[in-house]
């Protein structure tokens, strides 16, 4: 297929985003970004990449655009089995011995790349399935990610069933309700224990 960028500009182009906003962009994925950033340019008036660059470092609503077209967000529930595994049979375990034995009850975890936030979402259940008394600890779990879209659906929690294709319907009828005919919500007294805020980890953090 033919490119309308020069293999300079596109290379370029990619660089700035990997040094702005830690994404990252392999030659295979070239045509990929030229695809997403199209209507960018046009919506922008923009002519070149070098423009949308240049114009998203003042102009806050083309940022916003160009992170959203270049992440796709694609993530489900459980996605990665065995890090939840160990979270419930060896993290967990030694945080209430801890307990015990401070008497410190704070749980805090933090997913950097939460996405749409099916990890944190996931981290949460594995932790009120674990816990025999959830009320004895203090749990704040926050998530983060680049794209406000993502944020914004994970802030709503609702969820797609091929998202929740790795969730027993226990846990589907316990901590959502239904919500159309083929997505499912997390219960509002679950979404509690979760905030999430956009942020790039290449700047300053709060």
């Amino acid at each position: 297929m033919s490119s309308r960028f020069s293999s300079r500009e596109i290379s370029d182009f990619c660089l700035y985003l990997n040094r702005e906003y830690g994404l990252s962009f392999p030659p295979a994925r070239y045509s990929f970004v030229e695809n997403r950033v199209e209507p960018i340019l046009k919506a922008f008036d923009c002519l070149t990449l070098a423009d949308i660059a240049g114009k998203a470092r003042k102009d806050l609503k083309l940022r916003i655009e160009l992170l959203n077209c270049l992440t796709t967000n694609e993530t489900w529930f459980f996605r990665h089995p065995e890090h939840f595994k160990i979270l419930r049979e060896h993290i967990l375990p030694t945080i209430l011995e801890n307990l015990g034995q401070t008497g410190d009850n704070r749980l805090r975890i933090w997913s950097a790349g939460c996405s749409i936030g099916a990890e944190l979402y996931s981290i949460l259940f594995t932790i009120l399935e674990a816990v025999p008394d959830v009320r004895q600890l203090n749990i704040q779990l926050t998530g983060s990610d680049i794209s406000s879209d993502a944020i914004e659906r994970a802030r709503i929690g609702i969820y797609a069933a091929n998202e929740l294709k790795l969730l027993s319907e226990k846990m589907l009828a316990k901590y959502f309700s239904k919500h159309s005919h083929n997505s499912w919500q997390v219960l509002p007294e679950y979404r509690r224990y979760c905030s999430f805020e956009l942020l790039n980890l290449l700047d300053s953090w709060p």
